[in-house]
């Protein structure tokens, strides 16, 4: 039975295509390129990722390394070449569904709505973000009348529900998130 695919990604230099299936713990890669003749059979392989169906992945930007992120909570990094798992990131206690990279930093959003913040060398959890909300949250503008219940009850968790999409903003010292709650905020993370 065909699934639908979740994601699909690119690795530039050999135009390597990468695709997560909706319901699917494996990640399936193809060369794929312009060059290839048609009669060439397929390269297409797959391997399994994760416990559970993956829900996002991202490249590096010299697309040796492939993120991805699962319903089993855990963030992976792959070698791109071999599809090896180099590292696995653990620290969310839900689904792992948005990710945004960096320099040497990755930014994951989750179910659990927490966005956290890791060092990619060390594989290390730097923070995760929590409020209160900022001026330039929009959510403020439906906030309780009372500040002091609107502080109380932000200062818990980054959004009231899932955190849908996580980028990096001004030059990495900000990460704007978007999230089912229906709110998108921008978080200073100037070190």
């Amino acid at each position: 039975m065909e699934t639908l695919a979740r994601a699909v990604g690119f690795k530039s230099k050999d135009d390597t295509k990468f695709t997560i299936n909706k319901m699917d713990e494996s990640i399936e890669w193809d060369g794929v390129t312009d060059k290839k003749p048609d009669n060439e059979p397929s390269t297409k392989r797959q391997k399994k990722a994760h416990s559970k169906s993956l829900y996002s992945l991202i490249f590096s930007q010299d697309g040796t390394k492939l993120y991805s992120g699962a319903y089993d909570r855990l963030i992976k990094i792959w070698d791109t070449a071999s599809l090896t798992c180099l590292q696995t990131l653990v620290g969310h206690t839900h689904v792992v569904c948005a990710l945004a990279l960096h320099g040497d930093f990755l930014c994951s959003g989750s179910y659990d709505k927490s966005i956290k913040l890791w060092h990619l060398e060390t594989g290390t959890e730097v923070r995760t973000i929590t409020g209160p909300v900022t001026q330039e949250d929009e959510h403020a503008k439906d906030a309780p009348e009372n500040p002091e219940t609107q502080r109380e009850s932000t200062a818990k968790a980054v959004h009231l529900d899932r955190v849908n999409e996580v980028v990096f903003f001004k030059n990495g010292t900000n990460i704007i998130s978007a999230s089912t709650d229906k709110t998108v905020k921008r978080w200073n993370i100037a070190m």
